[in-house]
């Protein structure tokens, strides 16, 4: 008998035909396609997979870095994390996923992997904070001033910019 190949009939997602065994498992007596045996009794052949391998590439941009990075070899059906760090000063400001912006995060999973895929992550500088100074000074005074009356309506108008009321007392 001639063992043929995989005429194309046979599918699985992620997977490349092998070849035969008399084993589900692979554990028994492997064929390949054209060679030939002496059938002395029943035999049953199963079809033998091989998980196909994908690549995942991973970019970041100046100021931080992911992990892992560069070409990142994954298996067909597994999940990679990739895990991303802005250096010190610095933010995520984007991440795109096969070229799709998806929510900023420290991290990414890809899970039930069939196919290659990309990530690319870029980062910004974290704006310094916003503050206000208030400058007390005498009436008179050289340079900006502002009485009492002023400061206290200056402060209440901050307490109602938090949304902070007054309490009548009784």
């Amino acid at each position: 008998m001639t063992v043929l190949g995989n005429t194309g009939v046979l599918t699985k997602t992620g997977y490349t035909f092998a070849g035969w065994n008399t084993v589900a498992d692979g554990s028994g007596t492997a064929y390949n396609a054209s060679e030939t045996f002496a059938i002395n009794a029943n035999i049953t052949l199963s079809a033998q997979w091989t998980a196909n391998s994908y690549a995942i590439s991973a970019n970041a941009g100046a100021n931080g870095t992911i992990n892992p990075a560069g070409m990142v070899p994954v298996s067909s059906g597994s999940s990679q994390v990739f895990t991303v760090t802005p250096d010190a000063g610095y933010r995520i400001s984007s991440i795109l996923v096969d070229g799709v912006p998806v929510p900023v995060m420290p991290s990414y999973v890809f899970t039930s992997i069939i196919a290659n895929h990309t990530i690319t992550v870029g980062f910004e500088p974290i704006p310094p904070a916003a503050s206000v100074v208030v400058q007390a000074g005498s009436v008179g005074g050289g340079g900006p001033s502002c009485g009492a009356g002023g400061l206290v309506g200056l402060l209440l108008g901050v307490v109602g910019m938090l949304g902070l009321r007054r309490r009548r007392m009784v």
